[in-house]
């Protein structure tokens, strides 16, 4: 699994086939989720410090797919696209905040 698609298998992952949904399996896939989530934004952080902003763009598309309502990351994608995004990517960035925000 390459890790440019983590973010979109993670939540539809089947950890154990054949194992029927039990709170610890749950609970298992909400950490691992978390844990990726924690790693994205870690690599945002790192990204941004060194102003390199295209990645900040890469790493907040990848971490909205695995949380599509956290609208800061949202808000930071827009700052950093906003440095040098054309202007359609960033019209559809900043429509979906908006769209979040009301």
């Amino acid at each position: 699994m390459h890790r440019s698609g983590l973010a979109e298998q993670l939540p539809q992952m089947d950890v154990l086939p054949g194992v029927e949904e039990a709170d610890w399996l749950l609970q298992m896939r909400n950490e691992a989720r978390l844990t990726f989530t924690f790693e994205l934004r870690a690599q945002m952080i790192r990204a941004s410090a060194q102003d390199d902003q295209r990645r900040v763009v890469l790493l907040a598309n990848q971490l909205l797919r695995a949380d599509p309502l956290d609208v800061e990351v949202m808000q930071e994608r827009v700052d950093a696209a906003r440095t040098f995004a054309p202007a359609p990517e960033l019209a559809r960035y900043v429509a979906q905040l908006n769209r979040m925000l009301n």
